[in-house]
């Protein structure tokens, strides 16, 4: 079970650093398609 708290822990860090990289790139991507 500490397996996979750990990995939990881990993936959820992860995510937090990505979260922003594709919140940015999300919005990003809505800023170009509406310029069309």
């Amino acid at each position: 079970m500490e397996f996979f708290t750990d990995f939990v822990d881990t993936a959820f860090g992860t995510a937090v650093d990505v979260l922003p990289i594709a919140v940015i790139l999300v919005v990003f991507q809505v800023a170009v398609l509406r310029r069309r």
